[in-house]
């Protein structure tokens, strides 16, 4: 019985961000410098979350 699903995605992935938009993922948190970039400073995750149940 999973009841939660759970994923990270960087903040500027807009296409990402919009796909799990319409699949019904909300924003429950984010991680400051979960991404690394080359030639830049981390990227922010967003932690997403989708109930099932």
């Amino acid at each position: 019985g999973v009841e939660k699903v759970f994923l990270e995605v960087d903040r500027d992935n807009v296409p990402a961000r919009r796909l799990y938009d319409s699949a019904g993922f909300r924003e429950v948190g984010q991680r400051p410098g979960y991404y690394d970039r080359a030639g830049g400073p981390p990227a922010v995750a967003l932690v997403l979350r989708r109930d099932l149940m």
